[in-house]
């Protein structure tokens, strides 16, 4: 009875570690090169990377290529985007170069958008937004919000802007919207009873 038990769990273990070692590879593939320890091309979900591999992971200077049509180039650590880099969207036209950390976005950054550049630094929830002037967590600031390409300024709140403020394209300076603001929407598009967006809206 005791081995039978035994035996049941062995084999349930054995059934997961394949799981973790064989399902990761379905998406996961070298394509070209060493991608354990040297140069190689690497791809996942419909992501490829072009660079330096340490023991499996993206290590040194590298580049990826998301679906979307961006671009990092960069370095990486231990798998993570870490130290300098820059993200390129010559499709949208806008780029930023900043520090990484672990992954994420770190200290001061450049954005360009168009023929306009910015400089700022990280703020709010995991860096949404970057703040160019004054107080963008809870105060009178100026912040891109850089994948919509717009500027809002006004008072933030926990890093979302409430009450008066402006909006503008951060590519040609154009003024887009004034007025009041819920929760950085323009007051139209957020339902205040539901506390989200309205339908359709994604920021």
């Amino acid at each position: 009875m005791i081995t039978k038990y035994i035996r049941n769990w062995l084999i349930a273990g054995a059934v997961v570690l394949a799981a973790f070692y064989y399902i990761p590879r379905i998406n996961f593939s070298c394509i070209e090169g060493d991608c354990y320890s040297g140069e190689g091309v690497y791809t996942y979900n419909n992501t490829y990377y072009y660079g330096s591999f340490q023991k499996g992971y993206r290590h040194g200077y590298g580049m990826e290529k998301y679906p979307g049509g961006c671009t990092y180039y960069g370095f990486f650590e231990g798998g993570h985007k870490q130290h300098y880099g820059s993200y390129v969207c010559e499709k949208d036209n806008y780029s930023f170069t900043t520090f990484w950390n672990n992954g994420g976005y770190h200290s001061t950054v450049f954005y360009t958008c168009g023929n306009k550049t910015y400089y700022g630094k990280w703020a709010g929830f995991r860096g949404t937004l970057i703040c160019i002037s004054g107080d963008c967590e809870n105060g009178v600031g100026k912040a891109i919000l850089p994948f919509k390409k717009i500027i809002q300024s006004g008072k933030f709140t926990s890093s979302n802007l409430y009450g008066h403020g402006e909006e503008i394209d951060a590519c040609t300076g154009k003024i887009l919207y004034k007025g009041k603001f819920i929760h950085s929407h323009k007051e139209k598009d957020y339902d205040a009873e539901a506390h989200k967006p309205v339908q359709g809206l994604d920021y």
